[in-house]
């Protein structure tokens, strides 16, 4: 599944650049991107790395290989690599960073919604953190998407 928020819709429609969800994947397992290689794969090639999983070692290690080859093949080279962040792909709950935490007070939210996000929401409030309006669009939105599961159905 991918995960595309509304606060990058004008960025990920097209997938001209990278989204907030394959970033996360390329920290979790150490592959740096650079927005050209990103450009020089096809259109289906952006997609399938959208959907691929990262929730394993394996589905990693997968994610990692698939996209070598996609960018040894468009650009002739591969990627270059860095130290994987594994804690990005793990599914359990992550303490609230610094950062975050003195956003939270700064600006009166909810410290305990922390716990529920998704790795792809905290994931891309740690990034929006360095802007208070963008951090704060995100909360909104991904608090929102708390509230939308807990609807009845």
């Amino acid at each position: 599944m991918f995960r595309h928020f509304d606060f990058e819709t004008d960025l990920t429609d097209d997938l001209e650049l990278i989204p907030i969800t394959v970033r996360r994947k390329l920290d979790a397992s150490g592959v740096k991107l650079h927005l050209e290689e990103w450009k020089a794969l096809t259109i289906a090639e952006r997609r399938a790395l959208c959907h691929l999983p990262i929730a394993t070692d394996e589905e990693t290690s997968v994610f990692a290989a698939i996209l070598g080859e996609m960018v040894s093949r468009a650009c002739g080279r591969p990627p270059e690599s860095m130290a994987p962040n594994r804690a990005l792909a793990d599914p359990a709950a992550a303490p609230l960073p610094a950062k975050i935490i003195e956003l939270i007070g700064k600006h009166h939210l909810d410290a305990t919604a922390w716990e529920r996000f998704d790795f792809d929401g905290r994931y891309a409030l740690i990034k929006l953190a360095r802007d208070d309006a963008k951090f704060l669009a995100g909360w909104r939105e991904i608090t929102s998407g708390l509230s939308e599961k807990r609807k009845p159905g």
